[in-house]
């Protein structure tokens, strides 16, 4: 009987695909089953069906939305579906491109590289397993080898016009893999030679990663070592490496064209020795990629242990926590090998492979895993939260299931209506309208059958508004102000409006407008948290109500100074922290101030309403604009279904 069954922390919807003891062909040697790798698309064109590779080198097709195995493929290397057809594979075959089809095991070949080095003894032209073509499926970076297995030259290749644009010869030397980033338009070689510390790699002596445009001309060192990365769009749709960097332990991003490094996220490694990949094959959600990190002890000590994450591409961005892994990673175990997750997106970010083998160290007994996201990248845990990392350790691996959508399982709202409530001033009445959050939540109810309500509550002369958007009364907030004083008087007294928000609503997510923003001193800094933390006290009595924190927004750059901004950004920071957080399961923190502010790169303009959100840049209004409101007020929404979702 196939069974779906919940991240315990998270609360989304995770199915086994594989199944190692009835799902391998007969004189199979391989012992598990697993997505290939980060890097590579596994869904073909229509997301009817999933590629998953045997341990042993073997190749298995799946029906994506029965999850059943449909058949063994023959196949040699670098398996890439085609961007349209949903039946045709192609692969490297020694120096031959071959064409499969998936359905009828049609095999065609494409084009053999060989009669392209005329007289020369090739081994293989191919990606050497990590690259991919570009997003179109039309252009392909590839390398080919020697008898030796060295690359004697780099090649981009034309599939729709099935030739070979350039060529570019090199000495023999080694190369881990090659690819073609998302629009085509640069090579990039991952060399296995490291650069020295200070330096780049060149023509003469390349090194690191080398990038070069579709010509293969204007080879370029860009950085002198490089961890594990993907390619991605960013939101502006332009070609990133999002990588690991190992000189700084951060998770950055990379301009192929201009070539500036961008930090995203620090790695703590002061607990354990995390590893982990990167998946930017997002490319119909831009601005995301997809983390999944691993090690070999069970315990989970930072928020990025052990799971799977997608991360925004912008410096202190929105992070979705999506699923714990439960795989453990020996590097001294050489079967350990197969159990990194290796999580890999669909086009879309809907669903999510990763492999493991649940708790089960130095075997490759792996299975492959799915996180099903129906309504997209946010509908699983939200945007900007922070949920604490203890992990409950299931006793058992779980059961082969099949897909079934997040709210059809005993979520919040799947039966009965839930009240979704927002307490806010002039900045969340523009979140509201600018970003239909109430036509957000009428289509969200329409497609999943739920009924989800949201109200919300102004200035007392606005007062309180129902689902319909009209005016039902007033709570009578005492003083009438959201500011984190007015918060903590409201919810550590006794009051008319307090009992009934409590009584009526079963989310509650409130704010302070952005003059909340202008800390002037560390004492105004401590003082706020003091509040919080008595409001804190306070939800610990209300388990049955979910509370959603919202840090403060912005304030206008003309509005403010370096120091008061920074310490706004490091109240933001604490309040979605697990030091806030951790251990009250009830709540969670909406960053409206990240996602509202200028990155924190130390410039004079940190930490403020970003440029492109401003109403007027010469005066000194602190609400955001319209773009602003479009872009984040449906992010507020839909994180605040996904907490009313969550277990």
């Amino acid at each position: 009987m196939r069974q779906p069954f919940r991240d315990p922390v998270f609360g989304t919807c995770i199915v086994r695909v594989t199944d190692r003891r009835t799902d391998l062909a007969a004189g199979d040697a391989s012992e598990g089953l697993k997505n290939e790798y980060s890097r590579v698309q596994a869904f073909n064109a229509d997301g009817s069906r999933i590629l998953v590779r045997g341990t042993a080198g073997t190749w298995y097709l799946y029906d994506a939305r029965t999850l059943q195995p449909v058949r063994e493929l023959p196949i040699d290397f670098d398996p890439r579906w085609d961007a349209k057809d949903p039946n045709l594979i192609y692969y490297s075959s020694g120096t031959a491109l071959v064409a499969l089809d998936a359905t009828t095991g049609d095999q065609r070949l494409v084009h053999d590289f060989a009669a392209d080095f005329p007289g020369r003894s090739l081994a293989a032209v191919w990606m050497r397993h990590e690259g991919s073509p570009s997003a179109d499926g039309r252009y392909w970076g590839l390398m080919a080898e020697d008898e030796n297995w060295l690359t004697i030259a780099l090649l981009v290749y034309d599939l729709w016009e099935n030739r070979v644009v350039a060529v570019r010869e090199r000495d023999p030397s080694e190369i881990d893999s090659v690819s073609i980033s998302p629009l085509g338009n640069y090579l990039l070689a991952y060399e296995d030679t490291y650069c020295e510390p200070g330096k780049l790699g060149d023509d003469a002596q390349p090194c690191g990663l080398m990038v070069y445009d579709r010509e293969l001309q204007n080879g370029r060192g860009l950085l002198r070592l490089i961890g594990h990365s993907d390619l991605a769009l960013d939101a502006q749709g332009r070609e990133v490496l999002v990588y690991q960097d190992i000189d700084t332990d951060h998770i950055s991003m990379l301009d192929l064209e201009t070539g500036v490094v961008t930090a995203l996220w620090p790695i703590d490694f002061s607990h354990t020795p995390i590893g982990l990949h990167i998946s930017g094959r997002g490319f119909e959600c831009p601005g995301w990629a997809l983390i999944s990190t691993h090690d070999g002890d069970p315990g989970a000590y930072t928020w990025m242990d052990d799971q799977v994450f997608a991360i925004e591409l912008r410096p202190n961005g929105g992070v979705v926590r999506l699923a714990h892994t439960h795989s453990l990673v020996d590097p001294d175990q050489e079967h350990d090998y197969w159990a990194e997750p290796q999580a890999t997106t669909n086009p879309d970010f809907t669903r999510i492979l990763f492999t493991s083998n649940w708790g089960r160290l130095g075997t490759a007994a792996v299975e492959t895993f799915l996180i099903e996201l129906p309504g997209g990248l946010y509908s699983s845990i939200g945007t900007l939260s922070t949920v604490s990392p203890e992990v409950p350790q299931p006793a058992e691996e779980p059961a082969s299931s099949a897909p079934i959508h997040p709210a059809s399982s005993g979520a919040a709202g799947s039966s009965g209506r839930t009240s979704l409530f927002f307490l806010h001033h002039s900045t969340g009445e523009g979140l509201i309208s600018g970003g239909d959050i109430r036509g957000v939540i009428s289509r969200y109810n329409e497609e999943n059958g739920t009924e989800y309500e949201f109200w919300d509550h102004g200035y007392n002369e606005d007062g309180l508004r129902d689902a319909q958007g009209e005016h039902v009364g007033t709570y009578g907030i005492p003083d009438d102000n959201t500011d984190p004083e007015g918060l903590f008087n409201l919810w550590t007294t006794d009051n008319a409006a307090r009992r009934q928000m409590l009584a009526n609503h079963e989310v509650i997510a409130f704010k302070s407008c952005f003059p909340a923003s202008d800390i002037q001193d560390d004492a105004m800094l401590a003082q706020y948290r003091q509040w919080y933390l008595a409001m804190r006290a306070v939800f610990d009595q209300h388990p049955e109500t979910v509370f959603v924190v919202m840090s403060p927004p912005p304030l206008h750059h003309l509005a403010t100074d370096s120091a008061a901004s920074r310490r706004a950004r490091q109240f933001a920071n604490w309040l979605k922290s697990g030091e806030y957080l951790g251990g009250h399961p009830n709540m969670a923190c909406f960053d409206l101030f990240g996602a509202l502010a200028r990155p924190d790169d130390g410039s004079a303009g940190a930490n403020m309403l970003r440029h492109e959100y401003e109403t007027d840049h010469a005066d000194s209004d602190s609400h955001p604009n319209a773009a602003a409101n479009e872009i984040v007020g449906p992010l507020l929404c839909l994180f605040l279904l996904s907490v009313a979702q969550s277990p």
